[in-house]
Order: C-alpha cells, then structure tokens, then sequence
C-alpha cells in the first residue's frame, strides 16, 4: 500500500472516528488530517458526487452489499478538486448484522481521468470529421 501512495482509512462506527493513514497526503482535512468524523470527512466531497457517495455507503450499512467503489471529487491541499478512486469494504458486524468498522482506501485517478477526458475530446472530434466527410461523399454520390 505505501508503495501505491494511496491513502488508507479505517472508520470505527461506534465512535465516529475515522483513522487515515497516508505516506503524502493530498487531499486537506484541515485539523482532522489524521482522524476525523464522518461529518469533519464528507465536508471534502464535491457536491456533485455526495448523493451518489451516500448511496454506496449506504448499501454497506444497510447490509445489501460488503463492499462499493466509486469514483468522486475530493478538495486538495490546495483547494482544488481532483478525482479518487474510493473502496470500502465492511470489515466487522456485530451480532445483529450492523456494521461495527468499514476500511478502504482513496486512490488518485486524477490523471486517468484527464486521458479519459481527452480520449472523449478526441472520439467527439473524430465523429464530426467522419460525418462532413460521410456527407461530402454522399453529396459527390448524389451529382
């Protein structure tokens, strides 16, 4: 995990406490870098990606699934958005079902992302090309 620089988080929900674990963090929790609430933590997620976030957490709490993964905006040190990969996975219920600890981990797709964005760029423009060339040989067909 050090290796990967990504970012390591344990949440002990009986106490709402949070533990990360980070070799070069990146994203600014202010005062909390190294334990938090889950208040103090979902303050960093954009707004666009919160309900979607809320969700996934959900179905683990809910018990529906053990496991999510998704993808969202999260503020940097320098108060810029970038894009993380979050994964959690239940790690201990109690003897009713409820989750007692969720642990996962952020990785920085900041850079996979801006391919991603520009591979689309680049697959819009070429369909505008295909179309006026499909439509100029249809009009040469058509004389």
């Amino acid at each position: 995990m050090w290796a990967s620089q990504d970012e390591m988080w344990d949440w002990h929900i009986d106490t709402d406490k949070i533990y990360r674990h980070s070799v070069k963090p990146r994203i600014e929790y202010g005062h909390c870098q190294a334990e938090m609430s889950v208040h103090d933590a979902v303050q960093f997620i954009h707004p666009k990606d919160y309900i979607g976030w809320e969700e996934k957490l959900e179905a683990c709490l809910e018990g529906e699934q053990d496991t999510y993964e998704i993808a969202i905006r999260v503020k940097t040190i320098d108060e810029k958005w970038t894009w993380v990969l979050e994964r959690g996975k239940v790690v201990s219920r109690d003897s009713h079902g409820k989750v007692k600890r969720l642990a996962g981990s952020l990785k920085d797709i900041a850079e996979l992302k801006a391919h991603q964005n520009a591979l689309q760029l680049l697959n819009e423009d070429l369909e505008i090309k295909v179309a006026v060339r499909t439509d100029e040989l249809y009009q040469k067909t058509k004389n």
